[in-house]
């Protein structure tokens, strides 16, 4: 029997390996190829049962073909693709020891009698009957055929079977027809070996394009979190913005301004609308000129806290419309800084109290302003004051009129309102 590659369909002459195959590397070479499932197994069509109905072989030969077929068709795996399934009825041969194969006259006059020295009886082969009858020979009924021997088949048959065999498992379990020759298997190889190299190549591409798509869901995630943080930063710049609007209004907000108000009503100097002073024509309460006087005291003694000073030989004490004026050396009287309309003795004494206290404030403002003066010479102001009197008028009320008196509290009152703006608006560092 001879070969031809299946590609070039040129002759070949088989290598001495697989002409001498051993079952043992026969088992081995089909361990290694791929397993198919069980359930694609193959089967014999019923083309072949006619074809093998048409042989004219001996009945125990079909026979012992059809026990095989089915026992080998449990064992054997489905081709891989659909062009080998095509091919797979051609090549459906049962394992070397369970099966056999047709000799032709010429191969069975050549083989051996197994026995020294007995005769070998002319046999016909199933395959001459199968071609056309051998010269000068009739065929012998079915029943007189004599039986070939399949128990212990002769070397050449086996190797037959089992390179068949080895063929046929290697062309059902692959794309490839087998046998091939070196040429063709070279170029095979090639033909492979570029398959692989544009499959590793894709492989590298699918690669690159996914790591592309991860870093372009990074970046959309650090595009989506920077447009986060970016919003908030917008939103906290928002409220820093309106805060530090708010702050730079409450910074030029005068508390000290809306505390005390200091303005006029006429002749009248006024602190958080109470009237200073006394004029004819214009009655003022005594309890509303004394609750001015409270809060002209208070306003004096909150400047000098503000400014961290204290006074020589006085003590401010604000207590609303009874405030007083403590000396601090000599004889540590108290003068109280609040009048009264009557005019009894008692009175008139409390009175003169009343002109003492009036004339500390004075004292204490003029010892204000001159510190005051002291840490910033550019500052002015339009009344100077000489003992008790402040612009040439005092503000002692006895012995006085009480428009002098009046004017002289309005000018207090003014003196009093620049040092504030001048504290407030940070003159004092």
């Amino acid at each position: 029997m001879s070969y031809v590659c299946q590609q070039c369909k040129e002759p070949l002459q088989l290598d001495a390996s697989l002409v001498d195959l051993a079952p043992s590397a026969y088992d081995m070479i089909v361990a290694s190829l791929p397993s198919v499932p069980a359930s694609r197994a193959r089967y014999v069509t019923d083309l072949e049962a006619d074809k093998l109905a048409q042989l004219p072989s001996p009945s125990a030969s079909k026979a012992a073909w059809q026990q095989a077929a089915p026992l080998e068709n449990s064992r054997a795996s489905p081709p891989l693709s659909t062009r080998a399934q095509g091919k797979q009825p051609q090549r459906n041969f049962p394992a070397p020891n369970e099966s056999f194969v047709l000799l032709q006259e010429s191969m069975i006059r050549s083989i051996p009698s197994p026995v020294p020295g007995a005769a070998m009886p002319k046999k016909t082969t199933l395959g001459n009957q199968k071609n056309f009858p051998a010269k000068n020979t009739h065929p012998l009924p079915a029943q007189q055929q004599p039986e070939l021997d399949h128990s212990n088949p002769t070397p050449i048959s086996h190797h037959l079977r089992s390179t068949m065999r080895l063929f046929n498992v290697l062309s059902t379990r692959s794309d490839i027809d087998h046998p091939l020759c070196a040429e063709c298997t070279q170029i095979l190889l090639s033909s492979l070996q570029r398959q692989l190299d544009e499959t590793k190549k894709e492989r590298d591409g699918y690669i690159a394009f996914e790591k592309e798509v991860r870093k372009e869901r990074e970046r959309e995630s650090l595009d989506l979190i920077l447009a986060e943080q970016a919003s908030r930063l917008a939103s906290l710049r928002a409220a820093y913005a309106a805060d530090y609007a708010t702050l730079e209004k409450l910074e030029r907000t005068n508390v000290y301004n809306d505390a005390f108000c200091i303005g006029h009503d006429g002749v009248f100097g006024t602190i958080n609308g109470l009237r200073l002073g006394r004029v004819p024509g214009v009655p003022v309460e005594w309890p509303e000129i004394n609750a001015a006087w409270g809060q002209t005291l208070l306003l004096l003694y909150t400047i000098a806290r503000k400014l961290d000073y204290t006074f020589e030989n006085y003590r401010l004490i604000p207590m609303g419309s009874f405030s007083r004026i403590e000396r601090t050396v000599g004889d540590k009287a108290t003068y109280e800084l609040y009048g009264s309309g009557d005019l009894h003795l008692g009175r008139l004494l409390h009175n003169r109290r009343f002109d003492f206290a009036m004339v500390a404030f004075l004292e204490c403002l003029k010892q204000l302003i001159d510190s005051v003066k002291s840490q910033d010479p550019t500052i002015e102001f339009p009344h100077q004051i000489v003992k008790d009197k402040i612009g040439e008028a005092s503000v002692k009320l006895q012995f006085s009129q009480e428009e002098a008196w009046t004017r002289a509290l309005r000018h207090v009152l003014l003196a009093l309102k620049i040092v504030l703006k001048w504290t407030t608006n940070g003159g004092n560092g």
